[in-house]
C-alpha cells in the first residue's frame, strides 16, 4: 500500500522517485565530463553525490524505485565512486584527477549504471509510481 502525497509533505516513495532522478543527472554528469571536457564540474559532481548518498551510510536504491539490475548497477558505481575519491588527493586539479586509473573506472561504472537506469528512464516527481511488473 502506498500513501497518497500532499502538497505539504511528499510521501517516501515519491521522494525516493525524485532522488532516483537527481541520481540520474548525477551519472550523466560523471558520464559526459571528460567527453566534454568540464573537468571543473567534477568536484562538484562529487560533492553532489556526496550530499544525496553519505559516505557514512550503506548505500540504499529500495525496490519499486530501482529494479534489482539497477541496484546491483548502482552499487558498482558506488564502489568505483569511492575507490576514486580515495586516490584523487584533494588540491589536485579536477583535470589531473582525471588521469587517475580509477576515473577510468567511474566512468566505466557510471555509463553502465545510466544505461540501466534509463531503461525505464526518469520516474514522475508529483505522482508515486504503482507497483505493477512494468514499474511505472
Amino acid at each position: 500500500m502506498t500513501s497518497k502525497p500532499t502538497h505539504d509533505q511528499p510521501s517516501p516513495r515519491l521522494i525516493e522517485q525524485r532522488v532516483r532522478n537527481r541520481v540520474i543527472e548525477t551519472l550523466e554528469t560523471f558520464a559526459k565530463i571528460e567527453a566534454n571536457h568540464l573537468w571543473f564540474y567534477l568536484a562538484e559532481a562529487v560533492d553532489d553525490w556526496d550530499a544525496s548518498n553519505p559516505p557514512d551510510l550503506p548505500p540504499s536504491f529500495p525496490a519499486p524505485v530501482y529494479s534489482p539490475a539497477e541496484t546491483v548497477a548502482l552499487l558498482q558505481f558506488v564502489t568505483a565512486f569511492n575507490e576514486f575519491c580515495d586516490a584523487w588527493p584533494r588540491g589536485v586539479p579536477e583535470s589531473e584527477a582525471i588521469r587517475l586509473p580509477q576515473w577510468e573506472h567511474l566512468v566505466s561504472h557510471a555509463k553502465a549504471a545510466l544505461t540501466e537506469l534509463s531503461r525505464r528512464g526518469r520516474l514522475p516527481e508529483d505522482r508515486e509510481i504503482g507497483c505493477s511488473s512494468s514499474g511505472v
